[in-house]
């Protein structure tokens, strides 16, 4: 699931035509529990300024992309949707999103299990630090105990649609610049 993922090297030192969409994020001290589903969806993206202070400035769209080539380089991201519950215990489909050091986790923790480990499996994800996450295989919580119908009920989002319309949608629209990515 993972493993075919193309990172980029180590650091030394939304579209509208789509259901809501509600973004799990690995804020550090975070403690998520869920389901990966489907496949993960490699994104890169433009900012403007220096974190935290920093303006999303759009996605990268590729080999003729104006932002690369005036020097902005893209950053990386990974999705992929992530089955949890929301405050009232109701299970929910919801697209999580990390950077490299998330998916790289992810894919030391496949290594390490097996081909096919996340598959099904409850996961309890701990961001313990900018880039360091803890990810540990737990029983399904009551509210997850079921799996097979509640994916049977929920349904995954287009995450490659997703970024596409993104994509066509900038490059259709001339202004791009806004404080929220999607």
């Amino acid at each position: 699931m993972f493993k075919a993922l193309d990172l980029p090297a180590e650091k030394a030192g939304g579209g509208e035509n789509f259901a809501e969409v509600v973004r799990t994020r690995f804020k550090v001290g975070s403690k998520t529990i869920g389901v990966f589903v489907g496949e993960p969806v490699e994104v890169y993206t433009h900012w403007e300024g220096e974190y935290p202070n920093s303006k999303f400035a759009g996605v990268c769209t590729g080999e003729n992309c104006e932002q690369c080539q005036e020097g902005n380089k893209a950053r990386y991201s990974m999705q992929i949707n992530f089955l949890t519950t929301d405050e009232s215990g109701t299970p929910r489909m919801t697209i999580a999103e990390g950077p490299a050091s998330f998916a790289r986790a992810l894919r030391e923790k496949e290594e390490l299990k097996g081909e096919g480990f996340f598959d099904g499996t409850v996961i309890h994800i701990n961001r313990t630090d900018k880039t360091a996450f803890a990810i540990d295989d737990i029983k399904p919580t009551p509210e997850l105990n079921n799996l097979q119908t509640i994916l049977a009920e929920l349904q995954p989002f287009d995450l490659k649609a997703m970024y596409e319309a993104r994509i066509n949608k900038q490059l259709n629209n001339a202004d791009t610049s806004t404080t929220t990515p999607y």
